[in-house]
């Protein structure tokens, strides 16, 4: 056997017999290529999501001699270090003979990639810093300010004064998801509704509920700023839709007990809610039957007398 160092091992047969013996590069009489991997770092200011899109499509762009064109270039998030998050790079070597070459290649090729597109590879290290811890007050002013005007862009908010809008922006909680996250299921029982504070989110509905029954139908896509699931949170009924995250996704999540003292209080804008909910409910009904603009109103209309119902019960308002 003639080595990569240019030595020449002699194996005995009784040594075949004995022990196991690995062919690099060989299926039977097939040439096949020899999976390698490469390890790699990145500071954890950078989501897992980009930089395995960035690495991943420099590998495949790229023409590095004895990498295979099929299968391509797979990289993985690996584990959460110390002081960065590691990844793995999966290539496929043609040619056994020149491993060390073309890994070096492959290792130049995720280093540019990566400083094209400003990704930090870090060293270990111990940080010291110095610096004055910010006041919790003002920070906690700051993301009730973000979430305030979030929620005047909603229409489906307008009718709350500014006092109840940063009363409910205090109740929310931050939600993250990247792409293909199941924000929830069709069929899920639901008392919340979700603010759409950055990225898309494609709504779905299927013939049957559960996790994966039925041929599914895309309502809508999503784009932040936005709002889903408000049947949840203002009537208790169970997901009527499948929400999957499309991308990078942050949304605040409103649980009921964060709304219920708003509702009570004002019960007359159950009869607002209801109308805003009806339209939307009536634009993706007419998705899936092909309703006109006409059959659509007199939907929707019917429909917010039904939602005002649900919405006065679930709240334990007075007709």
């Amino acid at each position: 056997i003639a080595t990569n160092e240019d030595e020449t091992i002699l194996l005995p047969n009784s040594a075949l017999i004995k022990q196991n013996v690995t062919v690099l590069g060989r299926r039977g009489d097939l040439y096949v290529p020899w999976r390698r991997k490469i390890e790699f770092t990145v500071a954890y200011d950078v989501p897992p999501s980009r930089v395995i899109a960035v690495v991943c499509d420099a590998l495949v762009r790229a023409e590095i001699r004895h990498v295979a064109r099929a299968p391509e270039p797979e990289v993985n998030c690996l584990s959460f270090d110390a002081s960065a998050i590691r990844y793995v790079t999966f290539f496929w070597l043609e040619d056994p003979a020149f491993d060390e070459w073309t890994e070096s290649q492959v290792r130049l090729h995720v280093y540019v990639a990566l400083a094209r597109h400003g990704m930090e590879i870090p060293l270990p290290k111990h940080q010291v810093v110095m610096t004055p811890p910010r006041d919790p007050a003002v920070e906690r002013e700051e993301k009730l300010a973000t979430r305030e005007e979030m929620l005047g862009r909603l229409e489906l908010l307008r009718v709350l004064t500014e006092g109840e809008r940063r009363a409910m922006a205090g109740e929310m909680v931050d939600c993250p998801y990247v792409a293909g996250d199941v924000i929830f299921w069709q069929g899920e029982v639901a008392e919340s509704l979700f603010i759409l504070a950055h990225g898309r989110v494609d709504i779905y509905r299927s013939a049957a509920s559960g996790s994966q029954a039925g041929e599914r139908v895309r309502l809508a896509t999503m784009e932040a700023p936005a709002h889903f699931g408000e049947m949840g949170l203002l009537t208790g009924q169970a997901r009527t839709a499948t929400a999957i995250a499309l991308d990078e996704v942050l949304c605040y999540r409103l649980d009921k007990k964060g709304f219920d003292a708003i509702v009570v209080a004002r019960p007359e804008l159950a009869e607002a809610l209801s109308k805003v909910l009806a339209s939307r409910q009536a634009a993706n009904d007419a998705t899936l039957q092909s309703l006109d603009a006409e059959a659509r109103a007199r939907h929707a209309k019917n429909r917010a007398e039904e939602i005002l119902r649900r919405i006065q019960s679930f709240f334990g308002l007075e007709p």
